[in-house]
């Protein structure tokens, strides 16, 4: 199947209280269960899930965002995450009827630019299950290399993109 273009129209917004039905609906997709964001609003509730990342948000300890549609409409989340230092983790996921569709990579670019707007982040980095192609896709697309040393064992790959420095033209005296 054929690459399809990512949907110009796609973007990312603050994640607030008015995404909290749409969240709901979405993250307790039973193809969600298997990635920290549904496991947690299957234990916890999806309300609860919202409560807590808007409070990492307000305690500066990660910023999660609505990736929207063409029409507007709540089709999943992407979210940068503060590790340590200038280091943060993307993450993301895409609503079950939205997926394919070009939205997953639309928003891991937009989430990039964010991370890298300032001056303080240097290093994102993210992992994924090694059988999850489409995520893969992702983070090639969006130019992410294979970091083997964030591997999590049996479990996760490890993908870092590091900021990269602009370079001065120096003029001849």
């Amino acid at each position: 199947m054929p690459d399809q273009p990512p949907p110009a129209a796609t973007r990312i917004c603050p994640m607030t209280q008015a995404h909290a039905a749409a969240l709901a609906q979405a993250v307790l997709h039973p193809s969600l269960r298997a990635i920290p964001v549904g496991r947690m609003a299957h234990e916890y509730g999806a309300a609860a899930l919202l409560v807590r990342q808007l409070l990492d948000a307000e305690r500066q300890l990660g910023n999660w965002y609505a990736v929207l549609d063409g029409n507007g409409e709540f089709v999943g989340q992407v979210g940068l995450v503060v590790r340590r230092g200038a280091q943060a983790q993307l993450t993301y996921w895409i609503a079950a009827p939205a997926r394919g569709m070009g939205h997953a990579t639309a928003a891991a670019r937009l989430a990039v630019q964010l991370a890298f707007a300032g001056p303080e982040l240097q290093l994102l980095t993210t992992v994924v299950t090694p059988g999850n192609a489409p995520s893969l896709r992702v983070l090639q697309k969006t130019g992410f290399a294979r970091a083997p040393a964030l591997d999590k064992p049996g479990s996760h790959l490890g993908f870092c993109l590091q900021r990269l420095a602009k370079r001065r033209e120096q003029n001849p005296a």
